[in-house]
Formats: structure tokens, sequence, C-alpha cells
């Protein structure tokens, strides 16, 4: 059995994968919902969701296959654009923009805040590339992807706080 699902595969594949990151998704918006933040709770969701969405849009279209020895990844047969790396980018990535926003008070802060969720990020493609699960191309491929879905959700997210800002000062 290869590295895929069941072997060396951290959290019992795919599958953990996903709860983990469903668990911190739904923990994300229900304390953002708590502390009265719709906005940063909407613009969190639709970033977990959307990309989400986004990783199987491009398995369909794409259909690049699983690769040799990587075992079957929770039953997925493609694997392109790899949806750890997607999502590894779009939940640090998310997580980081929120920290720097609600909570850093100074520079140093924000750029240890940047600083650790972009080392989470690479050591999470990292190892994927070492335990053999995907190719190098598949991992640029979600990173790319995560990469252009959190610049528009955090883009969202600052036009709209922008508007809400004009028409409470006018």
């Amino acid at each position: 059995r290869g590295a895929g699902a069941g072997g060396a595969f951290p959290s019992a594949g795919l599958a953990g994968w996903r709860l983990g990151v469903g668990v911190l998704a739904l923990a994300g918006a229900a304390l953002l919902l708590f502390r009265r933040q719709w906005l940063f709770a909407s613009g969190w969701l639709a970033a977990f969701v959307g990309g989400g969405m986004l990783d199987r849009v491009l398995k369909f279209l794409i259909q690049r296959p699983v690769p040799r020895g990587a075992g079957s990844l929770g039953g997925e047969t493609f694997n392109f654009a790899t949806g750890h790396a997607l999502g590894s980018i779009i939940g640090y990535g998310m997580l980081a923009y929120l920290v720097i926003v609600l909570i850093a008070r100074n520079r140093n802060t924000a750029i240890a805040v940047v600083i650790a969720a972009t080392t989470a990020v690479v050591l999470v493609g990292f190892a994927q590339l070492y335990l053999g699960i995907l190719y190098f191309s598949y991992l640029i491929g979600g990173y790319a992807a995560g990469a252009v879905w959190l610049s528009a959700c955090v883009t969202g997210i600052e036009i709209a706080r922008r508007q809400r800002a004009g028409e409470m000062a006018g």
C-alpha cells in the first residue's frame, strides 16, 4: 500500500484533512459570529466554501491522475490541483489576515503572523512531496489557485469594509 490513504499519510488521509479544515472553518465562523463580526464571518465562510468548490471544479476540469504509489486519496482518482495546498493557503492565509486586522497591534506582530502562516503552508506542501502523494506541478497549481481565491476573498472583505467606513463617515 502506498503512502496515500492509509499508510504514512497524516490524519488518516484525505478524510482527516477535510474534517480538520471543516472544524477550523466552523470554529472560526462561530468565533467571528460570537464577536458580532458579520462581515469577517461571511468572508471567512466564503473563503472555505468557495475553496472547496474550486478544488472540486479544478479536479473535474483538469483530471490529472493521482501519482503512482500514492494509493487512493480517500477514493479520489484525480489530484489536480491538490486540495491540501489549496486549502492550506486559503485557511492559513485567511487566519493570518484576520489576526492581523483584528488582533495584531504592531508591525512586528503582523510580520510574525505572516511568517508563521507561510511556514505552515510550505510545510503542508513539503509533507505531500515527501510522502510522494502528489507531483510538484500539482502543488504549485494548488498554491496558485488558492492564492487567487484568497486574494479575491480578502479583496472583497476590504472593499466592503471601506464602503462601510465611507457610509459611517458620510
